[in-house]
């Protein structure tokens, strides 16, 4: 088992602004519309591995989420957790999909996309050592959201 890492607080609204600028011309070449929350809480993590979160569950937000997407970046607290997600607008998943997405090498057949369907997988692992884990929501033709779990950065008695 890993050793835990050490945690810190990170401020993840800079993480996303990063990782939207290095997105960039994928954006723009997908004429997609990015609303990220204002207020996107701090949470405790490693920067480089959420940026990595952040950049696997955005680019295949705007891989999968067909002409002109929008999609959505943004937080809520669930359970003592950060709960963070990223929205879109595109074909949805269905339920079998949605069992094999995290599991390593289960690129979804039907769709042609570059890449080794490691990203998800890797997310799950990275997510899991901050201390959370992911989420999934999402239905057919009603698009996706793909969250992963924080702690609060707040520090006090626990």
């Amino acid at each position: 088992e890993n050793d835990p890492l050490d945690l810190e607080e990170i401020d993840v609204k800079s993480i996303v602004v990063d990782v939207l600028s290095q997105l960039e011309q994928t954006i723009q070449a997908c004429h997609a519309t990015i609303v990220v929350q204002e207020d996107l809480p701090s949470g405790l993590g490693h920067v480089s591995l959420v940026e990595r979160i952040f950049i696997n569950y955005l680019s295949n937000a705007l891989k999968y989420a067909g002409e002109s997407p929008t999609i959505e970046v943004g937080a809520s607290r669930e359970h003592g957790m950060l709960h963070y997600w990223v929205k879109d607008d595109g074909v949805g998943l269905s339920p079998e999909d949605q069992e094999k997405v995290f599991l390593p090498f289960s690129r979804l057949a039907e769709r042609k996309a570059e890449g080794h369907g490691l990203g998800l997988a890797i997310v799950q692992m990275v997510a899991r050592r901050l201390g959370g884990d992911v989420t999934l929501k999402s239905a057919v033709g009603k698009g996706s959201t793909f969250g992963f779990t924080l702690a609060p950065s707040n520090t006090g008695s626990t």
